[in-house]
C-alpha cells in the first residue's frame, strides 16, 4: 500500500507543480506512520532532505529514493517471510518424522515385552511341570529303594 501511495505521489509531483505543500505534508504524515515499521532512521534523513527541498525536481528525486527504498524493504521481508515458513515446515516434517519414528519404536519395545513375557509364563509353566515330575520321580525311586532293601534282605535270609 506504502509503495502505490508513493507511486501515485510520484505521479502527482511529476503533472503538477503547484501542490508541492501538500505533498510534503503527505509525505510527512507517512513518514510518521513509518516509525513502527522499524525504519525510522533512512525516513528521517530522507524527511530532513524534503525539509530543504524547495523545488519538485528535489521533492521527486526524494520520494523516489523512498519508493525505491521501500520496495527493496519489501523484498527483503517476503523473502525472509518465505525462508521463515520454509524452515518452519522442513522443522514439522522433520519432527514428524521424529515422532512417527519414536512410536514405530514404542511399539517394536511392546511387541518385545508382550513376546519375552509369553516366553517367561511357557517356561514357568515348564518349571512347575517339571517339578512336580521330579517330586514323583522321587516318591517312585523312595518306593523303589525300599522295595529293593527289603528285595535284598529276603534274598539274604534265604
Amino acid at each position: 500500500q506504502t509503495l502505490d501511495q508513493l507511486d501515485a505521489a510520484l505521479g502527482a509531483i511529476k503533472s503538477s507543480h503547484g501542490h508541492e505543500l501538500s505533498m510534503v505534508e503527505r509525505m510527512k504524515r507517512m513518514m510518521d506512520g513509518a516509525d513502527a515499521d522499524g525504519r525510522a532512521s533512512s525516513l528521517l534523513q530522507m524527511e530532513q532532505r524534503l525539509k530543504g527541498a524547495s523545488s519538485p525536481q528535489e521533492i521527486y528525486g526524494v520520494l523516489k529514493e523512498m519508493r525505491s527504498q521501500f520496495a527493496r524493504d519489501l523484498t527483503d521481508m517476503k523473502n525472509e517471510a518465505m525462508v521463515g515458513n520454509t524452515r518452519h515446515e522442513d522443522l514439522t516434517d522433520a519432527k514428524a518424522k521424529e515422532i512417527a519414528s519414536i512410536k514405530k519404536q514404542v511399539v517394536a519395545k511392546k511387541q518385545r515385552a508382550a513376546a519375552l513375557g509369553l516366553e517367561l509364563s511357557r517356561q514357568q509353566d515348564v518349571k512347575e511341570k517339571s517339578e512336580s515330575v521330579l517330586e514323583v520321580s522321587n516318591t517312585l525311586a523312595a518306593g523303589m529303594q525300599g522295595f529293593c532293601d527289603k528285595a535284598t534282605q529276603s534274598s539274604e535270609t534265604r
